[in-house]
């Protein structure tokens, strides 16, 4: 009998995980771009950066200064990925 519960047990794990949706993993390796981004924000002297941010896209990346709040999609492309130099909170971003 415990056999039986045993199997009963793996065969209704084994659905479940074949029922999971698939991985929405990143196409960029997220270290490399982490350390990319976060000299982009910290040497963009000539205005008070605080973020960069990686738009989807080849070679898509921008940063913003204080009194503009990033936008989560430009022209209908997503952001994947923002580095934060300074603090900052943006109240005007929907």
């Amino acid at each position: 009998m415990k056999f039986i519960s045993y199997i009963a047990g793996l065969s209704i794990y084994a659905a479940s995980v074949a029922a999971l949706p698939s991985l929405n993993l990143p196409d960029f390796d997220p270290l490399t771009e982490y350390a990319k981004l976060l000299k982009m924000c910290k040497e963009d002297l000539n205005r008070n950066t605080y973020v960069a941010v990686r738009y989807a896209g080849p070679d898509n990346y921008k940063t913003f200064a204080f009194e503009e709040c990033y936008p989560y999609k430009i022209d209908g492309t997503l952001a994947q990925m923002a580095v934060f130099c300074k603090s900052a909170t943006c109240y005007n971003n929907p």
